[in-house]
Formats: structure tokens, sequence, C-alpha cells
């Protein structure tokens, strides 16, 4: 645990996990549905104050990635896997990711999760398991008052990459996917565009995008994006969606080697067969709710629109986006014409090329183990 502008540990935070649910089989459409969480699963960052596995308080200061099931109740240890993760500590803004814990082998000492030390919670002294499974992750905190820019975060929802289905494309043989693009971020996905009124019925008009980011202070700050607003048809409601080159989505297999990639720790390391880049046709907006403990603030992304407030020049804008805890769902396709029977993992990541200015890129994949 770090604060964000100093990158000094940040001791005694309170941690909570959350596994999410991920449905049994496919084929299904998950996208509609809102996010379950599991019970919480607490735990502090260690604290020279506190230091001990039992402070005076009597709260654990646990090391919750560290799991040894011989020793240490399993309820206390974090599921692999995709989890919401809630920080808070006094004196900083409360902040919730969503992270995939994805674990591997490591040596850790007999008493984690328990932490008697600051982290991580592996020793050079005491008993050590070698064959314990872990997983590190930092979370950045923003002091209360501070000023930070509100970012947000994309994730594909894990449970709509499950939602696969064979079909066909042009006569050949493919996957569809239920895609569901989320923003689990600060802040909104937030993007315009200046309008400029066609001249005439079916006219295209091609305008450059900015991406606009909330602050703390009240005001947005602005970043060129490498992308361009396309729209056409009714001057009063013009049907627009950002392009470049299908470069907002990349579906990929990987055929499964066990002796390279038995687990989805190791799925990076697979050979990809087959990968396909996917655009959005059509405008962002606010489809589904993915976790309605986010607030999305008075922004709302109902598709294409012009704004009834101008930009700050006072000219008309076209408004895009995706609200915190809200997605955009699409369908994109891969070949699979000619590839072998066996395990593959299907594979499908938002912004790969990092268009969208965001607070985590490690987080815009997910997976799912899947048999052709």
């Amino acid at each position: 645990m770090t604060d964000a502008a100093t990158g000094n540990a940040v001791e005694g935070a309170q941690v909570d996990f959350q596994a999410v649910a991920m449905p049994s089989a496919p084929p299904a459409d998950h996208r509609q549905a809102e996010v379950s969480l599991a019970a919480v699963i607490g735990a502090r960052t260690w604290s020279a104050s506190d230091p001990g596995a039992n402070g005076a308080q009597g709260i654990y200061y646990l090391n919750p990635y560290a799991q040894d099931g011989d020793t240490n109740p399993l309820t206390r240890a974090v599921s692999g896997g995709w989890n919401a993760v809630t920080v808070s500590k006094s004196g900083y803004d409360t902040r919730r990711f969503y992270r995939n814990h994805l674990y591997t082998s490591c040596q850790a000492s007999t008493e984690n999760p328990i932490s008697a030390g600051a982290y991580p919670a592996v020793v050079s002294e005491g008993s050590f398991v070698d064959d314990a499974l872990c997983a590190r992750e930092d979370f950045a905190l923003h002091a209360t008052g501070s000023l930070y820019e509100r970012r947000p975060d994309l994730i594909v929802d894990p449970r709509s990459v499950l939602d696969y289905q064979p079909t066909t494309c042009n006569g050949a043989p493919c996957l569809s996917v239920n895609g569901s693009y989320v923003n689990v971020g600060d802040g909104n996905l937030f993007l315009i565009a200046r309008y400029i009124q066609p001249s005439s019925p079916g006219a295209i008009i091609n305008t450059p995008v900015t991406q606009l980011i909330s602050q703390t202070n009240g005001v947005f700050a602005r970043y060129a994006i490498e992308a361009t607003f396309n729209y056409t048809g009714d001057p009063a409601r013009p049907h627009s969606y950002v392009s470049n080159s299908g470069r907002w989505a990349e579906v990929r297999l990987r055929r499964v080697d066990d002796a390279v990639c038995p687990s989805e720790a190791q799925a990076s390391a697979c050979p990809v067969v087959r990968s396909t880049l996917r655009g959005f046709s059509a405008c962002l907006r606010d489809e589904v709710i993915f976790d309605s403990t986010y607030d999305p603030g008075n922004e709302s992304f109902g598709g294409c629109a012009v704004s009834p407030i101008p930009d700050d020049d006072g000219l008309p804008i076209l408004v895009q986006g995706i609200g915190a805890g809200r997605g955009f769902v699409g369908s994109p396709t891969i070949d699979v014409n000619g590839l072998a029977p066996g395990a593959y993992w299907l594979e499908v990541e938002v912004n790969p090329h990092r268009l969208l200015e965001e607070s985590d890129y490690t987080n815009n994949i997910s997976r799912a183990l899947i048999q052709l």
C-alpha cells in the first residue's frame, strides 16, 4: 500500500477483498447482470505502531496473498481470480479496485497469512514452505484534499468472456464472445469531439477526440486521443462512433501447452494462434450497471448526442463515454477455422494500444479456458 504522491508505504490501511462470483458454465449472457461479490475478507497493512500479528486492538495484520493451507484457515486467504478490493485509511480517500489475482509458486514463511513484520511477510528466519502460492499487488491511495485526477479504469467483465458461443462468420467457423467493457475507475470515461453541422443528409464528418478527466478541484484535464468521431445522418441526432482502425479491443486464442503455460498465471507464455482487433462500431454509452456502489457523478452517457452544454469556447460538442461502475457491451468474433482440437485460452483485452487514458493498464485482460 503506497501514498500515490510520495510512494511511501501507508501503514495500517484496511484492505477488504471480495471474490467475483463466476458463472459455472457457458453459454449465457451475463452482461446485463450486476456483479455478485463474495463475503469480505479483511486485512490490514503492517504498522510500526502496532507490529504484532495480533495487536492491542485485536486486529490481525495479514498478508492475504500468501496461502498456506496446512497451518492457516483458508477463510483468511484471498481466492485466486478476480476480486474487488476496497482500500481505506484515515486521511485518505477510499478507493476500489478490480484485479485478477494470479497465484504463482513461491517460498513463504509458515506464519503467513498472519504477518508479524513489514510486507512482504517473507523473512530470513523461521520455518518456510516451498510450495506456497503467492501474488503481489500494490494499491495507491490519495490523501484527502489533495489534487489528483479521477481516472477511468477499463476491464473486460470476466463473466462475459465465459459467454462465448460457436457460430459461423462468412461461412467459416468462429467464436462469438458476449464482451462487456466495464469502467471500474475513480472517474468516468468521458470523450468529446467538436460537432459540425452536416452539409447534407448522409454526409460523413470526422472530428478529433478529446478525453476529459475530472480532477478533485472540479476542473477537467484534457487529453488528445488518437481517434476520431465519425458521424452522419440526422443533424439533430447524429449517429457517431469512435474510430481508430478497430484498435479498441483485441480478441486472442492461445494454445495451451502444459509444459509452458498450465495455468492462467502463465497464459501469456502460451503461443497466440489467432488474434483480431475490434472497434466500437456504436456509440459508447452506459448500457449496463456492473457495480452500483460506484458514483458516476453528474455525467450521464446515453448514446449519440450533441451535448446541451457547449465546450469552454461556446461551440457544440458530441459526447460519449462510460460512467464509473457502468459497462458497454459488444459481441466480438474470432476465426477458429482450421485450428486443431484441444485446450485454448480465449483472451479479450480492452484498450490494448493504450489509446485511452486509464489509472491502471494491468487489469485490461480477461480469459476463459475453452475446448475446441
